[in-house]
């Protein structure tokens, strides 16, 4: 039996089932997992022609916990190492201040590199802090993030993301933050400022 890979590279994690029941109060039937495809694509669809009933498992979330775990811890172990790269750069960038005085062509070269080198990490380090502060919102406030697309005419769409907060009460789901933007960040910051990007 081949093992089965369950890294977070491979595995997708669905937010809800959707289920086409054989009769009322009925628990079996067809099972789809996105709700696009409860959708009739064309008039007269009788597969998808029929009410469909939403479920959220609680299995579902707490795989979506254990992922946004993953990804945080792989984020923060991302962020120690270039931390550890950038006081390694800073180290050497401090030992070639010592030897300024009569600095070769070749030696100030050097010396260029590492401080852009620097620089570089020191973005990358930044950025990252953001992304694991942006998944630790998702995970603080158990928000979905949901992929969207609007149409812009022409048979064109643009796609978007929309961040959903659970509720009780109705509307139990309620969008807290969007955006129309391929990255999925956008909607999150809109969502933490209370509102649209």
């Amino acid at each position: 039996m081949s093992e089965v890979d369950t890294s977070a590279e491979a595995v997708k994690w669905p937010r809800e089932l959707y289920v086409f029941q054989m009769g009322e109060h009925e628990f079996v039937g067809d099972y789809v997992l996105s709700v696009h495809s409860t959708i009739p694509r064309w008039e007269g669809d009788e597969e998808r022609e029929r009410p469909a009933q939403k479920y959220v498992d609680a299995d579902i979330y707490d795989s979506q916990v254990r992922y946004s775990v993953e990804m945080i811890n792989n984020i923060c172990l991302e962020r120690d190492t270039l931390r550890a790269q950038l006081a390694a750069a800073k180290a050497e960038n401090d030992r070639l201040n010592k030897w300024a005085d009569g600095f070769s062509d070749a030696q100030l070269k050097e010396r260029k590199l590492c401080e852009d080198r620097i620089q570089e990490v020191q973005r990358e380090n930044d950025r990252l802090r953001e992304d694991a502060d942006l998944l630790q919102a998702l995970e603080d406030n158990l928000w979905d993030l949901r992929g969207v697309s609007a149409p812009t005419g022409g048979g064109d769409s643009q796609p978007g993301w929309e961040v959903i907060e659970h509720h009780m009460a109705a509307p139990k789901e309620r969008i807290v933050g969007m955006a129309y933007t391929e990255d999925p960040r956008p909607a999150i910051r809109a969502a933490l400022k209370g509102g649209d990007a």
